[in-house]
C-alpha cells in the first residue's frame, strides 16, 4: 500500500503559508498522484492499494493535540475543517481514505464523531484505478 504524504495537509494550512485555495487543493491532490505513480513502479501481482492520509484536526496544528484531542472547538467545526481535504483526496484516485490518529479517551469521542460525521456525510464516488 503506498500512503500520501497528506497526514498534516489542509487547505486552511496551504492558505496561512501563502498559497491560494486553489494550489492547496493541487497541493492535496498531487499527494495522491505521487502515491499512485509510486505504485505504478513497484512489480506485484496483487493489487497494490493507495490511502489518502487524513489526520486529525491536532496534526495541522504541529502541537501534538492529535494525540490528545483538546482543540477546543466543537463538531460543527471538526466538520467544516475536514469536509475540504476530505472532499479533495476523496476523488483525487486514492482508493481508500486512511483516516488515522484516534485521540486519546479523553477526546476521541467528539474527535471521531467529527471526522466520522464528515466523511459519511460525503458523496463518494467510483473514482480509483482499482475501483
Amino acid at each position: 500500500m503506498a500512503t500520501t504524504a497528506s497526514y498534516q495537509a489542509s487547505i486552511q494550512g496551504f492558505e496561512r503559508a501563502g498559497m491560494t485555495r486553489q494550489e492547496s487543493v493541487e497541493l492535496l491532490r498531487r499527494s495522491v498522484d505521487l502515491a499512485v505513480a509510486a505504485r505504478t513502479r513497484v512489480p506485484s501481482d496483487d493489487p497494490l492499494l493507495v490511502a489518502a492520509s487524513v489526520g486529525p484536526y491536532g496534526a495541522t496544528r504541529g502541537d501534538g493535540s492529535e494525540y490528545t484531542g483538546d482543540y477546543d472547538i466543537g463538531v460543527a467545526e471538526l466538520r467544516r475543517f475536514h469536509r475540504p481535504r476530505l472532499e479533495v483526496l476523496a476523488t483525487a484516485g486514492a482508493d481508500v481514505l486512511a483516516l488515522e490518529t484516534v485521540a486519546a479517551v479523553g477526546g476521541c469521542c467528539r474527535v471521531g464523531r467529527g471526522d466520522i460525521a464528515a466523511v459519511a456525510a460525503l458523496p463518494l464516488e467510483e473514482n480509483s484505478a482499482h475501483g
